[in-house]
């Protein structure tokens, strides 16, 4: 009922970014998944660690869906709403670890309010970029004060990983 199973590679490479993350940071960290689709992003984050997730899609039935997956993986710590990302996520919270893996044309379109999302010192893992859109998508984050740390290609999928300055 939505997209996500970690298969495709702009998932899979969230996850990897994901995975590393966690592992730098301290206990108590916490995380939003933007455009949460399966909500496999916000599971991992629970299974990695995060204290708090919170989630949010534009679909209902999404939604639906991350939260049935979250109960599925006994996961409690996700809070799921629907919501657009080009409105921005729900409230005003920075989190250290933000993942989008949108489109790269929603992803530069939301670009101020993903980037407000981002604590500082925080990391923001950007996918569902095709090649092509890979420069136009940085162009969209620099001037917010996020810079490429990291960059995955495979195949015609980009994945970024931005760092916010402390």
């Amino acid at each position: 009922m939505a997209f996500g199973t970690g298969e495709h590679a702009t998932t899979a490479a969230c996850l990897r970014f994901l995975r590393d993350e966690a592992a730098r940071l301290t206990p108590g960290w916490t995380a939003l998944d933007a455009g949460t689709g399966s909500g496999i992003l916000a599971i991992a984050a629970e299974k990695l660690g995060a204290a708090r997730v919170s989630a949010f899609d534009n679909d209902p039935r999404a939604v639906r869906a991350a939260r049935a997956n979250a109960r599925l993986n006994g996961c409690s710590r996700i809070d799921f709403a629907v919501a657009n990302v080009l409105a921005g996520s729900p409230g005003r919270t920075r989190y250290p670890v933000v993942a989008a893996n949108i489109y790269s044309e929603v992803l530069s379109a939301a670009a101020p309010a993903i980037a407000r999302a981002v604590a500082p010192g925080g990391c923001l893992a950007l996918s569902g970029i095709l090649r092509d859109r890979e420069a136009e998508t940085l162009a969209a984050f620099a001037p917010r004060g996020l810079v490429a740390e990291r960059v995955s290609r495979r195949g015609k999928w980009v994945t970024l990983l931005l760092r916010r300055g402390r």
